[in-house]
């Protein structure tokens, strides 16, 4: 399993802690889990400007074996925690 593996089942109101290399870390609170199409992923995911948002993408929905890939994306968007 990947580490995102679950990522579908996580709870609005979850916490998440990143870590970084100089052994600092920030956490950020889950506001919001969704499925989109590959095609359909909005483009706020990308945005520089606005709020600050951690956005965790993994593979979701059901496997199309002829493309051998995933159909859609598990997209969990959190922000941080001042």
């Amino acid at each position: 399993d990947g580490v995102f593996r679950r990522l579908a089942n996580v709870e609005v109101g979850a916490i998440v802690a990143i870590g970084f290399s100089d052994g600092t870390t920030s956490q950020y609170r889950i506001e919001e889990v969704a499925q989109y199409a590959k095609e359909e992923l909005p483009e706020s995911l990308w945005a520089r400007d606005g709020k600050e948002q951690l956005a965790l993408i993994t593979c979701g929905g059901a496997f199309n074996y002829q493309r051998d890939s995933y159909e859609s994306n598990t997209v969990a968007i959190a922000v941080p925690i001042l």
